[in-house]
């Protein structure tokens, strides 16, 4: 049996959506695949995975902090690879 795991991520909204696709696009023309785009997943930042935690707490936990966050603004400076097709960005 598969281990069932959590992420929080945050999304993106759609205008650096489009930017990310772009650049997709331009990366799998040089044969580099993203693994987050082949499962259909939309750009993301990861914030936490969990795994063995009950999922009524987790969704507890982020439906709570959500109600304290508001939308900020994000520069990336760098981007990276990982697990030969994991494409990440950081940000400051």
């Amino acid at each position: 049996m598969e281990n069932i795991f959590y992420a929080v991520i945050g999304l993106l909204d759609d205008s650096a959506q489009q930017v990310f696709h772009e650049l997709w696009d331009k990366l799998n023309a040089k044969g580099l695949i993203s693994k987050v785009r082949s499962d259909g997943l939309a750009p993301h930042i990861t914030f936490a995975i969990y795994e063995g935690i009950q999922e009524d707490k987790i969704l507890n936990w982020v439906e709570g902090f959500c109600k304290k966050e508001y939308q900020i603004s994000i520069n990336f400076n760098h981007m990276g690879l990982f697990f030969d097709q994991t494409i990440f960005i950081a940000g400051v």
